[in-house]
């Protein structure tokens, strides 16, 4: 196994500290990494506090058979410094903020999982599986308190079959595809500790697609392609 450790740090209170490790396990490759970003930013009201988890493993089960599965995770929280106008600019400099309770924070994680079959002269078949997760929460109290919370979940379904050969001794490389997505986006908004509004927004997309690729000559390539 590879380990990488790694510093960082620059101006306005900034450092990063990131560990990665690389290498082989029971048969399984892996990929993992961790990270922990902190700034104080170049504004009043503009730091940041980020952190970030990551995992990838491959295994091949044969020669026709494999997978690979990422996972992901990121939290963070931040200011909002919001924007000046000419005269509070003017008056209070650049660094100045005139929303200094405003703050935000986010989380997301998400799982992809990478199924391949090798059929040799008969094709490949790859079928990725995908789930992730967004939250956002937004405090707006410097002025008239308002709050914003929005939760949004999206699952994914994408096979895909590819064909590599020849036509007629000519290259030759056909693409044929499924895509489905489930997506939810749960909103809420309004004042501190009050009955708040709630708005759901729900998604499905299905779509079938056709791609060739036609190799003419060395250097030129004809492609064509259908989606419905």
């Amino acid at each position: 196994p590879k380990v990488k450790l790694e510093t960082k740090a620059g101006s306005y209170a900034t450092y990063e500290n990131k560990a990665e490790s690389d290498g082989q396990i029971g048969g399984f490759d892996y990929y993992a990494m961790a990270r922990y970003f902190d700034s104080a930013g170049y504004r009043n009201n503009n730091d940041i506090v980020a952190k970030d988890f990551g995992l990838k493993l491959g295994h091949e089960f044969c020669d026709r058979l494999n997978a690979k599965l990422n996972l992901g995770y990121h939290k963070d929280s931040y200011g909002l410094a919001g924007p000046l106008n000419d005269n509070q600019l003017n008056a209070l400099g650049p660094k100045a903020t005139v929303f200094p309770l405003d703050d935000a924070d986010s989380l997301n994680y998400y799982g992809n999982l990478k199924i391949e079959n090798d059929f040799e002269d008969a094709g490949k078949l790859a079928t990725d599986i995908s789930m992730a997760v967004r939250q956002v929460k937004s405090n707006y109290m410097s002025s008239f308190p308002w709050q914003t919370d929005n939760y949004i979940k999206t699952f994914g379904f994408t096979p895909r079959y590819i064909l590599s050969g020849s036509l007629k001794e000519h290259g030759n490389k056909l693409t044929l595809g499924f895509d489905y997505y489930d997506a939810q986006d749960h909103i809420k908004d309004g004042q501190p500790n009050t009955e708040n509004n709630v708005v759901i927004i729900s998604k499905k997309s299905y779509g079938l697609y056709a791609f060739d690729q036609f190799d003419i000559l060395e250097d030129l390539v004809f492609s064509a392609g259908y989606r419905f």
